[in-house]
């Protein structure tokens, strides 16, 4: 297998963002890899964050909210750069 350890449905969300020509979105290792390797554009769960906040999709207060969900739960995140990202929201209010 070209790209051990990716399962079939993140190869197919590669596949789909190859042929669309869209970023992919994933947080996952593994696709994260194949997808650098394919020469993808990646986006991870910040920059989605970011990209909400900058359209008011979202509120700084909900994505505090969500954030700390996600650390409850256990999600594998680059904690010290959410705390970043949150200082510089909390910054532009």
């Amino acid at each position: 297998m070209r790209f051990p350890g990716v399962s079939v449905n993140d190869l197919f969300a590669l596949v789909l963002a190859r042929s669309l020509r869209c970023p992919l979105v994933t947080g996952d290792s593994r696709l994260r890899a194949a997808a650098e390797a394919e020469g993808l554009h990646l986006l991870g769960t910040l920059a989605l964050v970011e990209q909400m906040v900058q359209q008011a999709l979202v509120s700084v207060a909900e994505v505090e909210r969500g954030y700390e969900r996600m650390r409850n739960a256990g999600r594998r995140l680059p904690w010290d750069a959410v705390t970043r990202q949150l200082d510089a929201f909390r910054a532009e209010r």
